[in-house]
């Protein structure tokens, strides 16, 4: 049976030779057993165990409840239920830094490299940021509205077929297009703008805002206050 020293069992599994003073210390991995001049010496037995060890330490597992795993050979209906723990514990952390880093992402979009604002305005930034909830309201709101306009549309049309007149397709025109009218000045009425540069709240002319490249939250326009072009943030208007 091949035997180890501390130092060699070490190397075997890359670890350093006070990891393995540690594990002693912690009952969970002695060695197989002790010369006179105080030289541990491990077997096979103890590197079986501490591949175990290195297993479970590698999926989080506390070395608290390693213990009591490798304590009378515990079976694996045990270390199911600890790792389906681990599992949960994990993914809401996972979640968490999740919210974390998208929130940073936001942040840090709203700040552009050249921004010479003060640190204050972190303040209104944020504030921007917790009426998302808000934002979504309004485009609901307003995707009723189109949804009316547009079902209104398909039946003036459907109707006018079956009857042959233009009528029903002409009353179903004017409730799209007073749909339309609705939708672009609840829209123009509700949102400002804020500049990534000055982080100043703004509201642009509505022909500015309809031919503006945007993304799904953002519109280039140029700010009032710095004169300076980027991608503003819609922000609902208080």
């Amino acid at each position: 049976m091949s035997e180890y020293s501390t130092g060699e069992l070490g190397k075997l599994f890359n670890i350093s030779t006070r990891s393995i003073q540690f594990y002693d210390k912690k009952d969970l991995l002695k060695p197989a057993y002790i010369k006179d001049n105080n030289y541990r010496v491990y077997t096979e037995k103890e590197v079986e165990k501490l591949k175990i060890i290195l297993i479970l330490k590698s999926i989080d597992i506390s070395l608290k409840d390693i213990k009591e795993l490798l304590k009378n050979d515990k079976d694996m209906k045990l270390i199911n239920l600890i790792i389906s723990e681990k599992i949960n514990e994990t993914e809401k952390i996972i979640q968490e830094n999740k919210k974390k880093l998208d929130h940073m992402h936001n942040i840090k979009a709203m700040i552009s490299e050249k921004s010479n604002s003060q640190i204050q305005k972190l303040i209104d930034i944020e504030n921007a940021m917790t009426k998302n909830a808000e934002r979504k309201k309004l485009y609901k709101k307003l995707f009723l509205i189109g949804g009316i306009g547009t079902f209104s549309q398909l039946l003036g049309i459907s109707i006018s077929f079956a009857v042959k007149s233009y009528l029903p397709f002409l009353i179903s025109l004017t409730i799209a297009i007073l749909c339309a009218i609705l939708i672009t000045n609840n829209y123009f009425q509700s949102v400002v703008y804020m500049c990534p540069n000055c982080h100043n709240q703004f509201k642009p002319k509505l022909l500015q805002i309809m031919f503006a490249a945007h993304t799904s939250k953002t519109r280039k326009l140029t700010c009032p206050y710095c004169n300076e072009k980027n991608h503003c943030l819609e922000v609902i208007h208080d």
